[in-house]
């Protein structure tokens, strides 16, 4: 009697019969937003990103307990919502957009995507109130602050930079927590710098350019990703 071949099975579950091809496929991150949608709505999506740093890098800058200043006070960061307003440095201040959201392990952890950097900024790290307490941070995480050995090339004039540039064992450090770090970046309707903590650090904006070097469907994946953006 003839009969269908049967897929192999390990530890009574399914499996491919291509193990290398399985070997060669991308792990995926769990991540989340919370965007402004049509009459103000609140829209809630949950995604499964590729591990790769344009996507990442929209979901891995501030964790839990970063305050951002809103025209109603400081706000953690997970408390934020689209439409709460932000004060910005050079402007006036903007409606929040999409928030997005993911838990990352600083460690490795056989099964789990690589482990991404975490920092921890000492509270004064910059001087005082800069910032105000300890701030934990992803690796997206960009500060308006010139280090000491790009004054120069930078004219003085202060650039935004990676928070890693200014990791120096002592007040800022990079950190091994125990367990998973949740991380949280958001987007105004423009690129914008506010402040979090008393530092001053840019918000996310997903620009055209952003993923000029993936391909189509990669590109397509990404801009689905913010609703908020029209013509990607």
């Amino acid at each position: 009697m003839n009969t269908l071949p049967t897929p192999p099975y390990r530890g009574g579950e399914l499996t491919s019969p291509h193990p290398l091809e399985d070997r060669a496929r991308p792990i995926l991150r769990r991540a989340r937003s919370l965007s402004l949608g049509p009459n103000g709505r609140i829209d809630e999506k949950d995604f499964l990103i590729p591990v790769m740093p344009l996507f990442e890098g929209a979901f891995t800058a501030f964790a839990r307990g970063a305050l951002v200043d809103t025209t109603d006070g400081p706000v953690a960061i997970e408390d934020l919502l689209p439409g709460d307003r932000v004060l910005t440095v050079d402007g006036d201040p903007m409606p929040v957009l999409w928030i997005g959201a993911t838990t990352v392990q600083a460690r490795n952890i056989p099964g789990q995507p690589k482990p991404l950097p975490i920092y921890r900024i000492a509270s004064e790290a910059f001087g005082v109130g800069r910032p105000i307490a300890h701030l934990v941070t992803g690796p997206s995480a960009r500060l308006r602050r010139t280090p000491g050995h790009m004054r120069t090339q930078a004219m003085n004039q202060p650039v935004l930079t990676p928070v890693a540039v200014f990791e120096d064992g002592v007040t800022i450090t990079r950190t091994t927590p125990p367990s998973a770090v949740e991380l949280f970046h958001f987007c105004l309707p423009h690129h914008a710098v506010v402040r979090i903590s008393g530092l001053e650090a840019e918000t996310y904006h997903p620009g055209h350019g952003a993923a000029g070097e993936v391909g189509p469907a990669l590109r397509k994946l990404f801009f689905e990703m913010f609703p908020h953006i029209e013509d990607a």
